[in-house]
């Protein structure tokens, strides 16, 4: 009883902020928020540090200005897509397709058009939420697997929003078959995989650190053979976004294009963090990695290693791409989107969600990239 009393106070307070948004002037109102996000953020300490953490992973040659303007611009992308959902309820369908320009729709129809489905997998760059329906306003079927707020009635309250222009979202607690449904009815899967992960993860190289990251898309890729693509959405300085999906993944190629000594780290990286199966395995396998990279210097090959025939036994082992085992293909898969990811957050850093810690979970005997 205590907690719908609760949640009863939460909602009035969003349903007073989203009814307040229909009469307040909209550029006011979204000025108003740009101060307040900025002045939160400045003052909470805790998220403070972990967005200025992630600049440093990001790029560890920002200097202390260069962070505090990217600090300032992801304020100012983060309080336009708070403002959006606020002020999505008042937005039709001719103003929405005008808030973002979208380069790629050709591609994810060249994809549906192989009748398996589409799986699309993004992070959380830019404005996700009017980039989902600003598809669906273009004839696209979209599927979005999403977290639901616990807070229920709240939840539903979104809800009628964010589907008002056909969105569909499947819950992340839903069964898998829930999941891959629109797969089997030739739809688009919607997938944001860049969070930290505690639950049915793998660990992958990420910007130069270990992170958690969830297998599901690949999981989905290799049930149904179903196309992936990747997709992102950015903010530029004067608010104007924009909406990119690339060309579908060749992830056998994109295998069999990486260098023996690419091969060599990420056969190590999986061996070590995901396939040990005891705590003694882990315990060697660790050392043996160690032996060849720093995993405090961005995985760098070890000087000693430099001059020395390192991959000699190891050319002779490499596997083809069609010989990997299920776990094996869904490390690479899941690999070959964060690269993707990578690229973008380092040409658009104050785009990504900078507050999340995104490098929280790690194996044991590591500790915390956030903590001081």
């Amino acid at each position: 009883m205590k907690k719908k009393i609760i949640q009863q106070i939460e909602f009035s307070f969003v349903y007073l902020l989203f009814n307040l948004a229909k009469i307040i002037n909209e550029k006011i109102l979204r000025k108003f928020i740009r101060n307040i996000i900025k002045f939160l953020f400045s003052i909470i300490k805790s998220q403070r540090k972990i967005i200025f953490k992630n600049l440093e992973i990001i790029n560890p040659n920002f200097s202390k200005d260069e962070k505090k303007k990217i600090f300032e611009k992801f304020c100012k992308v983060y309080a336009e897509i708070f403002s959006d959902q606020i002020l999505f309820q008042k937005l039709n369908k001719e103003r929405l397709l005008k808030k973002m320009v979208v380069k790629g729709y050709e591609n994810a129809q060249e994809s549906l058009s192989k009748d398996r489905g589409v799986i699309i997998v993004l992070g959380h760059l830019g404005n996700w939420e009017i980039f989902g329906s600003h598809a669906c306003i273009n004839g696209f079927n979209l599927n979005v697997i999403y977290r639901p707020l616990d807070n229920r009635i709240i939840d539903k309250y979104l809800t009628g929003f964010r589907t008002k222009f056909g969105l569909k979202l499947i819950s992340k607690f839903s069964s898998p078959l829930n999941m891959i449904r629109p797969l089997l009815k030739k739809e688009i899967l919607c997938v944001v995989a860049d969070q930290n992960t505690i639950k049915n993860y793998i660990y992958i190289p990420f910007l130069g650190k270990i992170a958690s990251a969830s297998r599901g898309f690949s999981f989905f890729h290799l049930k149904t053979n179903s196309p992936v693509l990747f997709a992102y959405s950015i903010i530029d300085e004067n608010y104007n976004q924009f909406g990119f999906i690339e060309k579908e993944y060749d992830f056998e190629k994109l295998y069999d294009e990486l260098t023996i000594e690419e091969k060599h780290f990420l056969f190590l990286f999986n061996k070590t963090f995901n396939l040990s199966s005891r705590e003694e395995e882990y315990k060697n396998n660790l050392e043996n990695f160690n032996k060849f990279y720093s995993i405090d210097d961005n995985f760098s090959l070890k000087e000693e290693n430099k001059n020395s025939d390192y991959l000699k036994d190891f050319k002779n082992n490499i596997k083809k791409y069609e010989d990997l085992s299920f776990d094996e293909k869904s490390f690479y898969i899941t690999y070959f989107f964060h690269q993707s990811l990578e690229k973008i957050i380092k040409k658009y850093p104050e785009n990504w969600l900078l507050l999340h810690p995104r490098f929280r979970k790690q194996p044991p005997g590591f500790k915390s990239i956030y903590k001081s």
